[in-house]
């Protein structure tokens, strides 16, 4: 299992007042979530008038299919022209499953390790995860809609 994260930081220029931030906040969350199945939470800057920080948050099994719904979430915040995006960041958390990727790290089956060995492989497969995830360019989506 994999929690794949979207945080980015608005600059919503022509707001002047709580209620001018609420609408566009809430306008983009809704088209986020309707697209998506995502979900969406106003994270920081929350009394902030022409600032918002929100966050995506998906749940998956394939980091290329999270990092693809995360690309498209960025299509859709760039896309608004009631906000620009000063900045973004994303995460992957999650467990790698040892049984499927062990044959990569051992030639002995997993029921021959012992506990640490597994926590050790486990360590380098996650390693591995991040750096592949914070060094892959956004892949574009073969899939239809």
């Amino acid at each position: 299992m994999l929690i794949a994260v979207l945080q980015f930081e608005l600059d919503i220029h022509w707001s002047q007042s709580l209620k001018d931030k609420r609408r566009v906040v809430r306008s983009l969350r809704d088209r986020i979530v309707r697209a998506h199945r995502v979900s969406v939470s106003e994270v920081a800057n929350q009394d902030i008038l022409n600032r918002a920080t929100l966050a995506v948050a998906c749940v998956g099994t394939d980091g290329r299919v999270l990092g693809r719904v995360l690309d498209k979430v960025l299509d859709i915040v760039r896309a608004s022209t009631d906000a620009d995006i000063v900045d973004s960041r994303r995460d992957f958390i999650g467990g790698i499953d040892i049984e499927e990727n062990l044959p990569e790290r051992d030639d002995r089956p997993a029921a021959d390790l012992t506990d640490e060995e597994k926590h050790d492989i486990e360590d380098e497969l996650l390693a591995d995860f991040a750096t592949n995830q914070t060094n892959t360019p956004p892949m574009e989506d073969n899939t239809s809609a």
